[in-house]
């Protein structure tokens, strides 16, 4: 009777433990987000190397890692910006007793006050209390954007590469990797590439990182990553199904390219779905909705200064009802 009673309270603390672990993991929300970066940087989760981009959500335990050229900018869902510096090195750690963000700081790092910074884009704070969303504004530096693929899933195999250009900038720099193994890499002094033929073929289902660096005097003065995926034959098939219903069965263009921007955010496919919406807001303007949905996609695609302009529009216009 002992033993059982022994291994029933064994079992009962077993089982706490691991629906506490549960809901401690269903509960995690991001405490910062990366703004910008430069340089060398590195994060790494859970052992794991995350792809560094504006808009890269943080939590507790990440850590940063910049080398002898790195900067990179955080803002913590508290509104408090920290700019971390060259050959630093920090882990975000939820500040004690708060439900914002701190961190741990290993070396010097150099902190700036937020007004420093003017705002430029927007994002959804993943750890505010507010129910909805509520936006935080805050300011990229890299100055250099990626149009095509960006962050998204494409349909061709052999993508077009295509950013925007930086005054500065004597030549660009295009590196291709898949699991940190290079595809391919090239410089040119265009914004735009067409898939090398000398390049191996992209497998469908893959993830890739595309990163263009802008150049002078053989230094990198900014950088941008995009990560992208070309959707599989099977998705495909069933992506141009859906589409022909929607297109089939739709009272009206409105409806029709609300229905079809909604299908290409299912299938990842962000590129489409901003056509989609640029053209349902030429349709109709003044809902609101519409300019904060092309804001959202904007943003996870990489265009962070399209998405914040529709992102004002949005709030004059909920103003204005």
């Amino acid at each position: 009777m002992k033993r059982y009673y022994a291994f029933a309270v064994l079992l009962f603390i077993f089982l706490l433990t691991f629906i506490s672990a549960e809901n401690a993991e269903e509960k995690k929300e991001a405490i910062a987000i990366v703004t910008s970066f430069k340089g060398s940087v590195h994060i790494e989760r859970d052992g794991e190397e995350i792809l560094p981009d504006a808009m890269i959500e943080l939590f507790a335990g990440d850590e940063i890692e910049t080398g002898d050229d790195g900067n990179i900018i955080i803002l913590y869902t508290s509104g408090k910006f920290r700019s971390i510096g060259a050959s630093s090195s920090i882990i975000i750690e939820p500040e004690r007793g708060r439900g914002g963000g701190d961190e741990t700081e290993r070396k010097e790092v150099e902190e700036k006050e937020s007004s420093d910074f003017e705002p430029l884009f927007a994002f959804k704070a993943a750890g505010e209390r507010s129910k909805g969303r509520t936006t935080v504004r805050a300011v990229d530096t890299t100055g250099i954007f990626i149009l095509e693929p960006g962050n998204s899933r494409i349909l061709e195999a052999q993508p077009l590469f295509l950013w925007t250009s930086i005054s500065d900038a004597e030549e660009y720099h295009l590196k291709l990797q898949r699991m940190g193994v290079s595809v391919g890499e090239t410089t040119t002094g265009d914004t735009s590439l067409a898939y090398p033929d000398d390049w191996q073929p992209l497998e469908k289902e893959k993830s890739y990182v595309m990163e263009i660096e802008a150049k002078k005097a053989g230094k990198t003065i900014a950088s941008k990553k995009a990560l992208f995926r070309i959707l599989s034959e099977e998705k495909k098939e069933t992506l141009e199904k859906e589409r022909q219903t929607i297109n089939k069965n739709s009272p009206d263009e409105i409806t029709a390219h609300l229905l079809l921007s909604e299908l290409y955010k299912d299938y990842i496919l962000n590129a489409l779905a901003i056509e989609e919406l640029k053209e349902l807001i030429s349709l109709a303007p003044d809902i609101p909705d519409f300019h904060f949905s092309l804001s959202e996609v904007y943003n996870v695609f990489g265009l962070i200064k399209e998405s914040n302009r529709e992102l004002d529009i949005y709030k004059k216009l909920k103003e204005s009802e």
